[in-house]
Order: C-alpha cells, then structure tokens, then sequence
C-alpha cells in the first residue's frame, strides 16, 4: 500500500513502474517460497480484500498527488493482485493428491471455460460495437470476477487452512467495523478527510450540500429524513454491507457468536438491503439443516413476510433507489428480444456512464442485469451454467456446516448481484467466491484422498478446514 502512495514523487510511468516492482518483491517473491515449500498461503488470498476495505482511506492521504491514469492504476490493483496470484497458482505443484479425472476437474475446467467464453465473446462484441476501451476492461473485471476469485479459491485449496482464511477475514471485519463505529460517529470525518477530491477524481461526484456521497445516506426516509449509514473503511455503504454478510457467514462456521453479532449489528448501521435480505434467506436455509420441518417451514414463512413486509416499507418510503435496483434487473429481461446478442462490454451499466454515455438502456443497478444487457444470451448462458455447477458442488460437500456456509454465500452474492451492480466487482464478492471454492475444493479433494472422509464426525472440521499439510500426498505430485 505504501508505494501507490508514491504518486507525488514520480511521473505516471515510473509510478507504475515502481509500484509492479514492489508488488513482486512484497507478494510475488513470499508467495513463490510459500508454494514451494508447501506452506500456508491463506493470508495472500486475503490481500485483494484488505486492499478493497482500505484503499479509500489510504488514497485519502495524496490524493491531490494523482493524476487520473494513476488513480485508475491504484484503484485497480487488489484486481491485479488477484490474477497474480491466479496465474502463480495455476503453475504450481502441489503434494496433495488431486485426481485427474472426477469433480474436482470438472469442476475447475467448467470454471475455465465459462471465463473463457466471456473473455472470447466480451471481447468480440468490443470490436463489433466499437465500444470504448476503458468501459470495456471496466465491464470486463466486473464480468469475470465470480470465475477468477472462486478459481482462486478451489486452486488454492490444496494449500491454504480454510479455517485460516476465515479467521483473517473475521478479523478485518472486527477492524472495519471498529473504523466504522468512528466515522459514522465522528462529524464531518469524511469531509476533513477530502473525500469529494478523491471521488472527483473517479469522476463520481458529491452531494454539493454535504460535501460527502450521495449514497452515504439512506435511500428510504426513516423517521422523515435520510439517515447516515455507516460506510466502514470502504467508504461505500453497497460494498461494507455485503462483506459484513460474507464475514457474518464466516464468524457462523467458526462459531465466533460475538464476531457474528457485531457482523449483524453494523449491517443495521450501514442500512444495507442486500445484507438484510441475505440474513433472512440464510435464516430460513440455516433450519433446513439445523431444526426440526416445522421450524424449518415456520422460518420460511416468517422469512418471506419479512422480507414482503421490508420490501413495502421500502417503496413507500424510497426516494427511488428500490425502484431503480428492481427495474433495472427487469428491464434486462425486457430488452433481451430486442438485443439477444447483447451490447458489448462497456456499454451498459453504471461503468459505462462514467466514462461515456453508453446506449440507451433501463438497465441499471442489477449485476446480472449487467450481464445479460453487455453479452446477452451468450452471457447469460455462460453464468447460468457456471452458478449451476457450483450450487450442484455446494449442495455434495459432507459436512452439514460446511455445506450451509458455501450455499448461504451463494444465497447472499445472488441476491445481492440481482439488485447491485457493485455485487459482482472485487470489493465486493471476492471472499464470497475464495471461501466457496476453498471449501468445496477442499471437501472434493478429501473425498478423493481418505477412505475413512465419510465416517468423519460432521462436528470435527479440522480436516475439511485444517492446514493442507494434513490431507494425504499424492506420490505422483499432482499437479491443479
């Protein structure tokens, strides 16, 4: 983080330039040794997030300093990180066994060919529609996220603790949640900070009369006025929401109840619909595997009451933003005769009227909106079959705990990325997908490897979730 901060002192090139080299001496090299010594690598999985929780505020610092291509350039680089990481794990050897054939190779080449065919297609309807190329690779890393974080996560699983990885993520909850606590307490926090030069820097803009985002406040009136939201270290109340449910998610597996509340407690503060929503669909999945049917059809129940009777009070009291989510998702299925190629990356969504005035379209603030509106029947399809797959792995992973953590974190990033946009990009689902594929990556791996995995008390996770030191090796030295 220390050198995007070197932006006073460097030209643009030597900027990037110094910044890759740092990138390679602090991640790239430790990353290296830890795979070839077999060594827990959890910690660098959590890199691109604690880069998203942080990067508003550290930007914050000499924001004066950078120029637009270099505020691009550091907004981006949890998302180069990522794929750093991806390639290193694709070219490496693991001792544990991973068998060639099964559904862990299924599993792993659906994943490439779905981020295969959106990159060939994505790609070609950039040509055919001349769209322009900063709103296009834009689109590009928001379309292509679920593919690369959970291809991270299920190559990883042959060498990260998965519990590990979920620890470190319900600590950086505990930290955002404390910086959270001060900033929506503190007056004016953001505005000393300078926080309208930054998001004008983004070419986003701020409430002239609050000096702070518009999207700082609550869409709905409550109590007749706008309410502040809490906003955290990401300063963006969409992105906080939905990685205070996926901590949320990971405080329950680990059974950290207090870590678990404070998760819960801030997504209040932060107002976050997608959060609220997610609680109560994990609430109604949770006493499918955990209660008895009558429980289980009584959650339902008073899940979808709550979630009809939230939805009412939202329309009423909504200054437009319910409408906007909700429409704009519809509205993809509507134009979708009229445009079933789709429209090419770049041109439509919330990326788009930031860098042009991209076609003329009701389709905004929905990710999947997003996805069918930029790549159509081809994309749609491509994440059809993609979600499909990992529902079917998620619902075959032995431990019932286990289990209920990748479905609920399917149930959250689906809602969420129906309504938001922001849903599929880094910031926001990125521990979503790593924690899904690294638990189901590790749950296929045991089932290929230990006669004794079925037998295994479902209570005793310290296999499926312990260090990958513990999994059998493979004499062969398989390679992912």
């Amino acid at each position: 983080m220390a050198g995007l901060l070197l932006a006073p002192l460097l030209p643009t090139t030597a900027y990037v330039v110094t910044v890759l080299c740092l990138g390679f001496l602090t991640i790239v090299v430790p990353l290296a040794l830890h795979l070839q010594r077999q060594r827990d690598i959890a910690f660098f999985l959590l890199i691109p997030t604690i880069i998203s929780a942080t990067q508003n505020v550290y930007l914050l610092t000499a924001v004066d300093a950078f120029d637009k291509a270099e505020l691009q350039f550091a907004v981006v680089i949890n998302f180069v990180i990522a794929g750093v990481v991806w390639v290193m794990l694709c070219g490496s050897r693991s001792r544990v066994a991973v068998a060639r054939t099964g559904e862990w190779r299924t599993l792993h080449r659906v994943t490439a060919a779905t981020l295969i065919a959106i990159t060939a297609y994505g790609m070609a309807l950039t040509l055919l529609f001349q769209a322009s190329i900063i709103p296009a690779l834009a689109s590009y890393r928001n379309l292509i996220t679920p593919m690369l974080f959970f291809s991270i996560g299920l190559l990883a699983s042959r060498f990260a603790s998965p519990r590990k990885y979920l620890s470190s993520l319900v600590a950086l909850c505990v930290l955002a949640v404390v910086f959270g606590l001060v900033e929506v307490t503190t007056p004016r926090f953001w505005q000393e900070l300078g926080i309208a030069g930054l998001w004008e820097g983004k070419d986003i803009g701020v409430n002239g009369t609050t000096g702070i985002p518009n999207n700082f406040y609550s869409s709905e009136l409550i109590g007749g006025r706008q309410t502040r939201r809490m906003v955290g270290p990401f300063a963006d109340p969409v992105n906080f929401g939905t990685f205070l449910f996926a901590a949320f998610m990971a405080a329950w597996a680990l059974r950290s109840r207090l870590a678990a509340v404070l998760a819960v407690f801030a997504s209040v503060l932060a107002l976050s619909k997608g959060a609220l929503v997610s609680f109560l669909a994990f609430s109604a999945f949770w006493t499918r595997y955990f209660s008895s049917r009558t429980n289980h059809f009584l959650a339902v129940v008073a899940a979808g009451g709550a979630g009809l009777y939230f939805y009412g009070f939202a329309t009423d009291n909504s200054t437009g933003s319910v409408d906007a989510h909700v429409g704009g998702l519809l509205a993809a299925f509507v134009e979708l005769p009229q445009h079933p190629l789709g429209r090419g990356m770049g041109n439509i969504g919330v990326l788009s009227t930031l860098f042009t005035e991209g076609a003329e379209t009701d389709v905004s603030e929905s990710g999947f909106g997003m996805v069918l509106g930029q790549l159509g029947l081809v994309g749609g399809i491509a994440y059809a079959v993609f979600f499909v797959a990992l529902v079917r792995a998620a619902l075959r992973v032995r431990s019932r705990r286990a289990r209920l953590l990748t479905v609920g974190l399917l149930i959250g990033i689906t809602i969420n990325a129906a309504f938001n946009e922001v849903a599929l990009s880094p910031n926001s689902s990125a521990p979503y997908f790593i924690i899904i594929g690294l638990v189901i990556g590790r749950d296929l791996i045991l089932n290929q490897t230990r006669e004794d995995y079925g037998t295994i008390s479902e209570r005793d996770l310290s296999i499926e979730w312990g260090p990958a030191r513990d999994i059998p090796a493979d004499a062969g030295s398989a390679q992912g």
